[in-house]
């Protein structure tokens, strides 16, 4: 399925450097160590590290929102009301940034699960597996496409921290892949945070089909 397609340059940065230490006095708890800055390159890191923090505290949870079509209204709109921002893993991050980025925090969370439960798993044997696996929506065929076609540049992505020169290498590994993705006649936006939701929950999807249960509409 070839298309053409726009790959609009979002969070082009080099690795993110440490923050300093602080002094333990100071310390109010393990989220609140940084503080968070919308405008700052480590926003997308922190955003990440809190999705990844709840796919792995609340597991049941991030499984029930990531079996509903990828970024449909419905898995946005139970986002909202199941995912305040205020909890253990936000640290210094505003609940207001969290609603604003749901899409990122639902990718952040399809990486947080597959990495706990599939890190190991043989690729090749999840994909043969997901072999009656089909998507309900557009995003859906778009990242089960990307999760089929190359699974091992998506896993090498998933290991990458956002905005870094790693995820940099990543991307550009995934981004031939994408007009073969995407119906023919059709033409996206696509920013480097799309690219990694799509490619984390097509693989979170492809390696959990037989509990997702995804359908052709």
């Amino acid at each position: 399925m070839r298309t053409a397609f726009l790959l609009t340059a979002a969070f082009l940065l080099s690795a993110p450097a440490d923050a300093a230490p602080r002094k333990p006095a100071r310390q109010a708890g393990p989220a609140k160590t940084v503080p968070f800055s919308e405008s700052s390159s480590d926003a997308p890191r922190m955003l990440n590290a809190y999705a990844r923090c709840l796919a792995n505290g609340r597991p049941g949870t991030a499984q029930d929102l990531l079996n509903l079509p990828l970024l449909s209204a419905s898995q946005i709109s139970t986002f909202k009301i199941t995912i305040t921002g205020k909890d253990s893993c936000s640290g210094s991050i505003p609940p207001a940034y969290v609603a604003k980025h749901a899409d990122m925090v639902i990718g952040g969370m399809a990486e947080g699960l597959f990495l706990s439960r599939h890190a190991r798993d043989n690729l090749a044997d999840l994909i043969a597996r997901s072999a009656g696996l089909t998507a309900r929506n557009s995003a859906e065929e778009i990242s089960v496409c990307l999760a089929r076609r190359d699974s091992e540049s998506v896993l090498a992505l998933m290991r990458t921290a956002p905005g870094s020169n790693a995820e940099d290498a990543a991307l550009q590994k995934l981004i031939p892949d994408l007009p073969n993705c995407v119906q023919a006649h059709t033409t996206l936006a696509f920013t480097k945070p799309l690219i990694r939701i799509y490619a984390a929950g097509g693989l979170y999807l492809v390696a959990e089909a037989p509990a997702s249960g995804a359908v052709l509409r």
